[in-house]
């Protein structure tokens, strides 16, 4: 019984050290999965990370493949694929409100309505 208690007193010390840690955050780069091989769950847990980082203000995420930087930035301007339309809403509804946003991992049109979101956004690429 005192490990289980000493357990959650580390856990409870951890979470709100995390808590204060997460605060500090203010660029995120992801590189980030093939869409179509994306995990639900990893998808989940990555809006909800991003929903802490109310003090991020530089966010850029490309893939995270062998040569994919290229293919991206032609992708890109091309119409989203299934997968981005089903992975997009990652991005929205978050308190952070960003300076510069890079972006080679969804397509432009997903991306329309974060971007119109982001009142101090003054770097996009």
């Amino acid at each position: 019984m005192d490990d289980l208690l000493s357990l959650g007193r580390v856990t409870s010390t951890f979470a709100e050290e995390a808590d204060r840690i997460i605060s500090y955050v203010k660029l995120l780069r992801l590189f980030m999965p093939p869409q179509t091989q994306f995990d639900p769950n990893d998808v989940t847990l990555l809006a909800r990370t991003l929903s802490q980082l109310k003090n991020l203000r530089v966010l850029r995420v490309a893939p995270d493949e062998p040569g994919a930087y290229k293919d991206a930035i032609l992708r890109r301007l091309a119409t989203p694929s299934k997968g981005e339309a089903v992975n997009g809403w990652i991005l929205e509804g978050h308190p952070f409100e960003l300076e510069g946003f890079e972006n080679t991992y969804f397509g432009a049109d997903t991306l329309v309505h974060f971007v119109n979101q982001q009142p101090k956004l003054k770097t996009l690429n």
